[in-house]
């Protein structure tokens, strides 16, 4: 004799796996009621479809960030609609995920543990989800500013350096920490200063400045090509970009006063930028 599925069967595995009405019918119908045994069967069910659900594109999504005294977290996890993207299953997977990467690293994601949460909420929700990056920064001798975009697809973190431990509760400080992690968020700097360009960017430039000074005299081309050169760090370098609060100052400035001012020094030692779509 067949087993008798309830409705209170059927809605309880709804509103453990998230999963269909009918699909939680059958899952159960096919296990005789056992209940583990049809969540298990949705699961694989799920897997399945995951995989289908691999080759679609996952574009849209939210850069999650925290940061607490001398750590800060950043995780960019991706979906393929903006409505997913604000519920609450999509949410709670982000906000768990940063959880793991604040107190393990960023390398957590790669575990399975990670990517089996991932891929079970992808089942229950429908859509492609991915994380497509997470970083960790902990500061050695400061403290670690932050900066979340209104629209949650823009995240910075910067690791500030500080010579005095009284420094990371200044308000000063801590307002022109916001202030560089509100400009790295709008003006995009690539690197932190020109020592850390690499080679081949350098030469890539170099190259496309020889060709617009290939017309001028031999014995300035080089001149022009270094003033071209520092043009280009005042847009690509955060310490080298004119503040947007003070733009007769430079952030390399900035700092450097606000640190004689309080009779000490602060300085950057990395920053990183998440958004969505973006490198």
């Amino acid at each position: 004799m067949a087993t008798v599925i309830s409705s209170e069967q059927v809605k309880q595995l709804r509103e453990v796996t998230g999963a269909g009405f009918m699909d939680c019918k059958q899952a159960l119908a096919e296990t005789n009621g056992d209940f583990e045994q049809a969540k298990d069967l949705l699961r694989k069910k799920g897997l399945a479809a995951a995989l289908k659900r691999a080759t679609r594109d996952a574009k849209e999504g939210v850069v999650f960030l925290k940061a607490v005294g001398k750590q800060g977290a950043l995780v960019e996890l991706n979906c393929e609609t903006d409505f997913v993207a604000r519920t609450e299953d999509f949410q709670k997977l982000g906000e768990w995920l940063l959880s793991e990467v604040l107190s393990k690293g960023e390398s957590v994601v790669e575990a399975d543990a990670s990517k089996a949460r991932v891929q079970e909420i992808s089942g229950k929700i429908g859509e492609k989800l991915a994380v497509r990056r997470a970083l960790r920064i902990e500061a050695k001798s400061g403290f670690v500013g932050s900066y979340r975009h209104h629209n949650h697809k823009i995240g910075i973190l910067l690791e500030f350096e500080t010579s005095k431990p009284d420094f990371v509760q200044n308000e000063e400080v801590l307002k022109t920490a916001k202030d560089i992690s509100m400009q790295v968020a709008a003006l995009r700097p690539q690197f932190l200063k020109p020592d850390e360009i690499n080679s081949e960017f350098l030469e890539r430039e170099r190259a496309i400045y020889r060709e617009q000074v290939k017309d001028k005299p031999a014995n300035v081309q080089d001149k022009i090509i270094q003033g071209k050169f520092e043009k280009r760090y005042e847009e690509i370098c955060l310490l080298n970009q004119k503040s947007v609060i003070d733009n007769s100052k430079t952030i390399s400035a900035i700092l450097e006063l606000l640190g004689k001012k309080l009779g000490g020094t602060i300085s950057i030692k990395r920053f990183a930028r998440f958004e969505i779509g973006l490198e």
